[in-house]
Formats: C-alpha cells, sequence, structure tokens
C-alpha cells in the first residue's frame, strides 16, 4: 500500500524491551512507499532509547485535547511529517500505541526471540517476522554491529535513536 503523501511513512510493526528499571528501547519498522515512483521508496527500522516515564508523558501530551488531532511524528525521523499507523495518522493514535508498548514491553531474553521472529501465539519462528538486528548507526554517529549484543551500549543511549535502513532485494548495492 502506497502513502498518501510523500510527506508520511507507514509504521509496520514495533515493540518494546525493558533495558533496565527505567529504560526502554522502542523498535519500529517503517516503509514509506509512493506509487509509480519505487526510487523514492524507503525501507527502515528506528529505535529509540527513552525513560519510560519520559516516553510516557510524550504520550500523554498527545493525547491532550489540543494536541490529539495533530500529525503523530516520530523523533528520528525529521523527513516526515506524519506517521500513519492503522490507516491514522494523529497524535492519538500514536499516543495509544506508544502506551501500548510501555506496558507491553518485554524483557532482554523474549526481546531477543522476538527479533529473531518468534511467534508467541504459534510457539514458532517465522523467518518472515524477523527484525534487523545488524548494522544499526545511532543519532549521534555511533556503529552498533548487532543490538542483540549491545544491551549494555543500548543503556548508555538514552534520548537517543538508532537507525538500521534497508534494501528491497531488487535494490541490493551490487558487490
Amino acid at each position: 500500500m502506497a502513502n498518501k503523501n510523500p510527506t508520511e511513512i507507514s509504521l509496520m510493526k514495533g515493540l518494546s524491551v525493558k533495558l533496565n528499571d527505567e529504560l526502554l528501547l522502542t523498535l519500529a519498522y517503517f516503509v514509506h512507499t509512493e506509487p509509480h515512483a519505487r526510487d523514492k521508496s524507503e525501507y527502515l527500522y528506528l529505535g529509540r532509547v527513552d525513560k519510560a516515564v519520559d516516553l510516557q508523558a510524550e504520550a500523554d501530551e498527545m493525547l491532550k485535547p489540543e494536541n490529539k488531532l495533530k500529525p503523530w511524528t516520530w523523533k528520528g525521523l525529521p523527513k516526515y511529517d506524519a506517521v500513519v499507523y492503522d490507516k491514522d495518522s494523529t497524535n492519538g493514535r500514536g499516543s495509544r500505541w506508544l502506551s501500548g508498548k510501555i506496558r507491553k514491553a518485554v524483557d532482554w531474553d523474549q526481546f531477543l526471540k522476538i527479533v529473531d521472529g518468534w511467534n508467541e501465539k504459534k510457539q514458532a519462528y517465522n523467518d518472515n517476522a524477523k527484525y534487523a538486528t545488524e548494522e544499526y548507526v545511532t543519532s549521534d554517529g555511533l556503529q552498533i554491529a548487532d543490538i542483540r549484543k549491545a544491551k549494555d551500549e543500548l543503556v548508555k543511549l538514552a534520548g537517543k535513536t538508532l537507525t538500521h535502513s534497508c534494501f528491497l532485494k531488487s535494490r541490493q548495492p551490487a558487490n
């Protein structure tokens, strides 16, 4: 499904993990596509490390009557004016999504299973459900080779974002 305009991006899936008693990593997969313009498509994983109380304060602010109908934006995605999830791009929807991720944050061991494609309901792994876990770059330029092995590094990234850009198989760079 293509985005309605070139300034929005769709949130496809996401999860959050407790890094310690106060910090969460929220990891999400985003897709931006435009009809008849494959060269403008973008596929990326974006993570953000936040104190749970700060993330909840952000969600609460988004839900205020004066903000609820404004476009939902995501820290670390300055190129896009709105995040679309479930055909809705308002702060109200974004607030509910973020609040859900705070409530449903998993522990580190469960996170490692989920990013490797684990489906709790089916009690099985699925290659299509895997998250990209390698080659992330933080908002200040730090390279993270594999987030599965970087829990201690992630704890030190409070307030920062990390990004992994993806290529379609048809657009893989030549070796």
